[in-house]
């Protein structure tokens, strides 16, 4: 058989091999899209509007240097494990180290959520030991928020 082209006469058949009702399998699938992309939208509003929340306190209470050293933890926090494992030979004892260290920059609420962040960012790379970075991600991140809530409103 030859490739089919402007001038052929031939027809190429469309018709599905189930039967399926015209138009209802892509009605359902824009109707089931539209009610996920409705649906993260106004989720991504609330969010954002929560963080513009958050953000103006913490300038409140710490001023804008305060609140850009809280932002550089944040991206560094997400940024480090990333980094880390596009090394050419990552150690998982660096990355263990790192969590179990977690536990006790949480004095420091800067150095707490970079800590915090960042083991929970490698709790994907690293699927054997992923339950204990989670907890431990989970107790220094918990321990920093009440450390720097409590400084806030202690001043």
């Amino acid at each position: 058989m030859e490739p089919l082209n402007s001038t052929s006469t031939e027809t190429i058949s469309t018709t599905p091999t189930t039967p399926v009702a015209p138009g209802k399998a892509i009605g359902q699938k824009i109707v089931s899209l539209k009610s996920v992309l409705f649906k993260n939208k106004w989720r991504s509003v609330i969010t954002v509007i929560i963080l513009f929340i958050i953000a103006y306190y913490l300038l409140d209470f710490f001023g804008i240097l305060g609140l850009l050293i809280l932002i550089l933890a944040i991206f560094l926090g997400f940024w480090f494990p990333r980094w880390y494992m596009q090394r050419r030979h990552p150690k998982s004892l660096t990355a263990a180290i790192f969590a179990w260290l977690n536990i006790a920059l949480w004095i420091l609420p800067p150095l707490g959520l970079l800590g915090s962040i960042a083991t929970l960012g490698f709790a994907k790379y690293y699927p054997a030991s992923r339950k204990k970075y989670l907890i431990l991600g989970a107790i220094g991140l918990a321990l920093t928020i009440i450390n720097g809530v409590w400084g806030a409103l202690s001043s």
